[in-house]
């Protein structure tokens, strides 16, 4: 498992810009059993773990000498640079279900879209799951390959979501997570002649008369 470790901040307010400067990291760190905390983090550590873990895979981090298992929740970024500018942890309870997002990865070719016979949609790339930090699987894979008609789709009932994993929210098993749509038709606009020909008496009689 990946870890990070977390250093009590003492810069806040415009100052934080230095921080980012030399390579650190604003953050801060909460949770039910980790009282919230306003930290730092290796700018370059924490990037290369973000990349491997996202929001769904949890991570070690230590906080004053102290491990926690934890997710990395909101993440800002530069609206310019694109750059992170600071993220938070959520230290979880390994002993009560938590309930957050888990990212659908789509393997393979529908055999619909190989042979032109429709289009893959994916509606959300997410599902919402509920689960004890323990079997908290980092994605869902989605294998499309079989699908080969329009209206053929995958559920969230035919996913293989892991063992104590439940789906949250609005969502059911019969919910499709993919499925594949009819080819879209390009509708050719014809020009209104009718209506073109209907105006040239009316031009014609505005004119004035010849003398």
């Amino acid at each position: 498992m990946e870890k990070l470790v977390l250093t009590n901040r003492t810069t806040f307010g415009k100052k934080v810009k230095y921080l980012l400067e030399a390579g650190t990291l604003p953050a801060a760190a909460y949770g039910p059993r980790l009282e919230s905390a306003t930290v730092e983090v290796n700018y370059k550590e924490f990037e290369g773990i973000f990349k491997k873990s996202g929001h769904s895979k949890l991570i070690n981090i230590e906080v004053d000498g102290k491990f926690h298992k934890a997710l990395i929740k909101e993440v800002q970024k530069h609206p310019v640079t694109r750059k992170y500018k600071h993220a938070s942890f959520y230290a979880v309870d390994m002993e009560k279900e938590l309930v957050t997002d888990v990212p659908l990865e789509i393997v393979g070719t529908a055999l619909a879209v190989k042979n032109n016979f429709g289009f893959l949609e994916v509606p959300s790339n997410f599902i919402t799951i509920r689960c004890l930090p323990g079997n908290l699987p980092g994605n869902i894979i989605v294998d499309v390959s079989e699908l080969a008609q329009v209206g053929d789709g995958i559920t969230i009932s035919q996913l293989n979501l892991g063992e104590g994993v439940q789906v949250f929210g609005h969502t059911d098993e019969h919910t499709r997570v993919v499925f594949i749509s009819p080819p879209q038709k390009e509708v050719e606009e014809e020009a209104p002649v009718v209506a073109a020909a209907e105006a040239a008496p009316a031009a014609d009689a505005a004119a004035p008369a010849a003398e």
